[in-house]
């Protein structure tokens, strides 16, 4: 199971993602899924950058949680749909 703990970590992350999404057929709602990640994270990294200068870091733990909820559904997804080809 692939989770972030930061920000730093999404790069190797979203690599093994798409490596995953892209062993399938082509299927536009993970890609659709993988693009909201990426929303996701991007929001994260300017969170953080915040959290830092005024010291409220109370608040990133929530939207990690988050993104590793999402994370978790998208490898559901690609399982459920490797097992079907």
């Amino acid at each position: 199971m692939l989770e972030i703990r930061s920000w730093a970590d999404w790069p190797e992350i979203e690599k093994e993602l798409t490596s995953q999404i892209r062993s399938l057929n082509y299927n536009p709602d993970l890609h659709k899924m993988k693009r909201n990640l990426d929303a996701m994270v991007t929001d994260l990294n300017r969170a953080e950058v915040e959290a830092r200068r005024t010291n409220g870091h109370k608040y990133l733990a929530q939207k990690i949680a988050e993104i590793n909820r999402s994370i978790d559904l998208l490898e559901k997804w690609i399982l459920m749909l490797a097992l079907r080809q």
